[in-house]
């Protein structure tokens, strides 16, 4: 690869030199006015930017490569992409760029930002004909990017009463936030869009509809700080995870809920985030706001989630393919509108898919190349009809290797479910819509048992294993070293050994014994030290790929 593209630099080289010395003798017109050179006299079949290759970066690049976007650089003008197009072929063909995690045949998504093969080659056969700009008529209007909301004016802007105060340093912080709202009549979201001043310090937040004041018991407590679970404990237990409105993650794009349907937002209700920081060295201010996109009146169809959530996980170091299946059965008819997955640094690959009471298996997400800095809502072109019954399954594996490049440990350390960006996670959300209110009620319901089922008992397995890290932690880095690893693998296999310690972690119900599902409950912790619990259901197509 490296060979072909120093023939290619060379190749430019020359071709740059004879352009000078064309431009010299006068052969090319040069727009007086502009900095763009004007051709309309190229051979046919030469491809040019204007023509050709600045729809591609309209559509697939600006939206983060201009001047208030997250690309590091703006991808707007001609000069802007000419002067970087050994650059751009260079990370279009490894397909590093445009981020876009969807393998084809997964899925058909809305304003998918992935380049065809076709595309890609027209980005080389353009730089190898001297990035010509062609004729201005053929010119597309550029994005404009002006405005301060990628939506345009939002009918109504809510947000932060007070910018939030990140400290200089410390471990990242959790914390649970209210935008309360005075409406005075229920409202009708078609669309949301997040604004923040300052990003680099937002690492996620979701966002939940409370009607009910469940979360002001939690709103303004102390920050919390370190490992500990308790503020995601005191939500993870509420109906709040059956009201989930949206989330926002690195590279989320703004959310459009599905033609005919709108979130009620109820008068006097409030807004609930379940906030994620971290901190940069110095102080950091940081403001949320959310622009409204409104619908006239009340919905034909309601917006729903079906929040699945993370398993507990336990990942011994050098475990390249420790798996996690999830799944629940729709109690309703539902359509569905988006997919969002969330998980951290030793993630390699996310499939999921809904299997109909019929048997029919319909593709709903596939990344085998899983990316914590690019996580988005992936919206479906069109909706996907699921009667009820439907199977949603989710799949996803880890590679706690030494040969993911990803792996934030050098060598690999054990990984668990935690809130750190150094722990694990494995949270789907999938994006519906019912039609009737009374069915919306019977999603959630459904989706809040399930989190009781599933949820609860993660928690509960989390917090056996980070009392059992934290005893063995003895440098006080929240994880394990090899020698710390040695010493905690040894305790583990020899528990059966020491009664006391067993019945302190394992009894339950207090009663001085281990009954019949204590001890297997004991037995499957013990297994999930060595990664067993992981290895039970393979990723049954993406991971064969």
């Amino acid at each position: 690869m490296l060979r072909k593209w120093l023939a290619l630099a060379f190749g430019i080289g020359v071709a740059a030199f004879v352009l000078y010395e064309t431009m010299r003798s006068g052969n090319v017109t040069s727009a007086a006015t502009t900095d763009e050179i004007a051709r309309t006299d190229l051979p046919e079949g030469i491809p040019t930017f204007a023509r050709d290759i600045a729809p591609i970066v309209y559509r697939s690049c600006t939206p983060c490569h201009h001047e208030q976007g997250s690309g590091p650089f703006p991808l707007v003008t001609y000069r802007d992409v000419e002067k970087r197009a050994l650059q751009i072929c260079m990370v279009t063909e490894e397909r590093y760029m445009p981020p876009w995690k969807p393998l084809p045949g997964y899925g058909e998504f809305k304003d998918a930002r992935g380049l065809s093969d076709a595309q890609i080659q027209l980005f080389e056969d353009w730089l190898l004909a001297d990035t010509p700009f062609g004729d201005p008529d053929d010119l597309p209007p550029a994005p404009d990017y002006s405005g301060e909301w990628l939506l345009g004016e939002p009918d109504l802007v809510v947000g932060l009463e007070e910018d939030f105060v990140v400290p200089a340093e410390g471990r990242d912080i959790w914390t649970t936030l209210k935008i309360p709202t005075d409406f005075p009549d229920d409202v009708y979201i078609r669309a949301i869009e997040a604004h923040s001043n300052n990003q680099k310090v937002l690492h996620h937040f979701m966002m939940f509809l409370d009607t009910k004041g469940l979360a002001n018991d939690f709103v303004n407590q102390s920050p919390i700080a370190g490992d500990g679970m308790v503020q995601g404990e005191s939500l993870f237990g509420l109906e709040l995870y059956s009201e989930s409105v949206m989330s926002w993650l690195p590279g989320v794009s703004p959310y459009y809920f599905p033609e005919g349907s709108a979130v009620t937002l109820p008068a006097g209700a409030s807004l609930i985030l379940d906030t994620h920081f971290r901190t940069t060295g110095r102080p950091e201010e940081v403001s949320l706001d959310f622009g409204l996109h409104l619908a006239d009146g009340p919905p034909d169809l309601f917006p729903g989630i079906i929040y699945l959530a993370g398993e507990a996980m336990n990942i011994p170091p050098g475990m390249p393919d420790y798996t996690i299946h999830k799944s629940f059965v729709t109690p309703v008819d539902v359509e569905a509108s988006a997919f969002l997955a969330h998980a951290h640094y030793v993630c390699k690959i996310v499939e999921a898919y809904a299997v109909k009471p019929d048997g029919e298996r319909v593709p709903l997400m596939g990344i085998d190349d899983w990316d914590f800095e690019w996580q988005d809502t992936y919206q479906y072109a069109e909706p996907i009809p699921l009667p009820a019954g439907t199977s949603i399954e989710v799949f996803f594996l880890y590679d706690n290797s030494a040969d993911n490049p990803r792996n934030p440990f050098s060598p690999p350390r054990r990984v668990v479910t935690g809130l750190r960006t150094t722990d694990e996670m494995s949270i789907t959300w999938l994006h519906v819509t019912v039609s009737s209110k009374e069915d919306l009620e019977t999603l959630k319901r459904e989706v809040h048992d399930n989190w009781n089922q599933v949820g609860l008992r993660s928690q509960r397995n989390t917090a056996v294993w980070n009392s059992l890290i934290s005893t063995f932690d003895q440098d006080g880095d929240h994880t394990l070293d090899p020698a710390e690893e040695e010493a905690a693998t040894r305790y583990v296999d020899g528990i059966w050994e020491r009664p006391a310690h067993l019945l302190k972690a394992f009894d339950a119900d207090g009663d001085g014994e281990l009954d019949p599902a204590e001890h297997e409950y004991a037995k499957r912790m013990i297994g999930s030290w060595h990664g067993e619990l992981g290895q039970g259901t393979k990723v049954p197509s993406v991971a064969s790929r």
